[in-house]
């Protein structure tokens, strides 16, 4: 839906325009368990539904995905990181696998099939992931940045990755 604009905020929660941003409205959870003041750092909408959303948040010191199938009605919790002060920093949905993917601040690439009931590790790295970005034309090839600034690629979905740091050495 082209109208419908998201908007992640640092600690004022998530916003939602449905008229190409002419208006705002803040995305207010019925279940209570998606913070209004959280800080929101990624989110992905199930292309087939619409009304399936994947937020990643920082909120009560830790890294959290929650889900929505009602477009934003409530939400569910899916994902917590392990230890505090550790962030979920990007999410993906993978249309072709109908899976859900997070990169965390600990280094986890992990992947869900089943709205985050449970999760499967893609890769751990050894710095944490701020950023995961996957080529829209080909979904297979996907990059992750880490904190210090290494880039790692797969060709493959994430069997196989290499660091594609050195090609930095060329730019001054």
């Amino acid at each position: 839906d082209a109208a419908t604009v998201f908007l992640l905020t640092d600690g004022n929660g998530l916003w939602i325009s449905r008229d190409r941003g002419d208006q705002w409205s803040a995305v207010a959870d019925g279940a209570r368990a998606f913070d209004p003041q959280s800080n929101v750092l990624a989110l992905a909408v199930a292309p087939d539904d619409p009304q399936e959303w994947y937020v990643a948040a920082f909120q009560q010191n830790r890294g959290r995905v929650f889900v929505t199938v009602d477009g934003g009605a409530t939400f569910r919790e899916i994902y917590l990181t392990p230890v505090e002060r550790f962030g979920v920093f990007d999410v993906y949905y993978d249309r072709a696998r109908r899976a859900v993917i997070i990169a965390t601040g600990q280094g986890g690439l992990l992947e869900s099939s089943d709205r985050g009931l449970t999760w499967r590790v893609v890769r751990w790295f050894a710095d944490g992931l701020v950023r995961l970005i996957v080529n829209p034309a080909n979904p297979s090839v996907r990059y992750v940045a880490t904190s210090r600034g290494s880039l790692f690629r797969t060709l493959d979905g994430g069997r196989m990755w290499t660091e594609a740091s050195a090609w930095f050495d060329t730019f001054s």
